[in-house]
């Protein structure tokens, strides 16, 4: 990229994304990026890539790969070279995902991609006369070459071989987006502080207030699947008043309504051996 916009000192920003599974559950290592089309300089200004072939990207990363694996004593001079010489080298970059600069929900759903469960439970079928578990691609519609059969303690082993070992991040930044860059821009304030919760008057009608109270909702939304803003009698939407906050007056309500509920004593814990049954007797001066 620096070649490219001839400026030495240019940065890209990278979301990378660490996956070890296919699309069948399989050990398929690949990378899922999220990725500026151009760089930074230092001064923040943005220079935008020209239209290039990924080509010299797909060697490069093909060339770094190896080396390392050499470096760490699993892959031989002589595999690399025999590797070379393939039609196909087994690397491969697809950047056909664009997102615009103010495609916001382009970013999302693309984020969201990048971070996805290594397997689906919908696509889970446990078949308890044969004892087999059968997992299915997005393309399955029965049983073929797009589903496999799981001994269930196999499938077990299948799935939690992609747990990534403890401490290790499979979601990292890279260049201009990385946790140092970021830290030097704000030093150099060159990058606007983060700042904290600040109290909204949600009750105004103010252009910042109507933002707060619909990402509040859409949060809600999307992660409970239900809209809090939604009349449940008669389906309309609901506008904020106030907040009640008084302990006080938010139990008088609740319990008024019968929808206090009381919290209960833990229950003693189980005995290691299992839960034990007590006989009651009667006391006997």
């Amino acid at each position: 990229m620096r070649v490219l916009l001839a400026v030495p000192r240019a940065q890209p920003g990278l979301v990378v994304c660490v996956h070890t599974y296919g699309d069948l559950a399989n050990h398929h290592p690949h990378l899922h990026v999220m990725a500026t089309d151009g760089a930074f300089t230092p001064d923040g200004l943005f220079h935008a890539l020209p239209t290039m072939s990924l080509a010299p990207m797909e060697d490069l990363f093909r060339h770094r790969v190896c080396k390392m694996l050499m470096k760490k004593g699993l892959l031989s001079a002589e595999r690399v070279k025999l590797m070379e010489s393939w039609e196909h080298s087994g690397f491969n970059i697809d950047a056909s995902v664009r997102i615009g600069t103010d495609d916001a929900t382009g970013r999302e759903n693309l984020a969201r991609y990048l971070i996805r469960a290594p397997f689906s439970a919908q696509r889970i079928t446990y078949n308890a006369a044969e004892g087999t578990v059968i997992y299915r691609t997005k393309r399955s519609t029965g049983v073929g070459e797009n589903e496999v059969l799981f001994d269930p303690l196999d499938f077990l082993a299948a799935v939690t071989s992609h747990i990534p070992n403890r401490g290790e991040h499979l979601v990292r930044y890279y260049n201009y987006y990385s946790s140092v860059q970021r830290g030097r821009r704000r030093r150099q304030q060159l990058e606007k502080q983060p700042l904290g919760p600040l109290p909204i008057p949600l009750s105004d009608d103010i252009a910042a207030a109507k933002t707060a109270r619909g990402n509040w909702a859409r949060f809600i939304k999307k992660v409970f699947e239900l809209d809090p803003l939604l009349c449940p009698d008669c389906g309309g939407v609901m506008k904020i008043i106030s907040f009640i906050e008084d302990p006080r007056v938010i139990r008088a309500i609740l319990m008024h309504l019968s929808l206090w509920d009381v919290p209960r004593a833990r229950p003693p814990p189980v005995a290691a051996g299992g839960p034990v049954d007590f006989e009651y007797l009667p006391c006997v001066d």
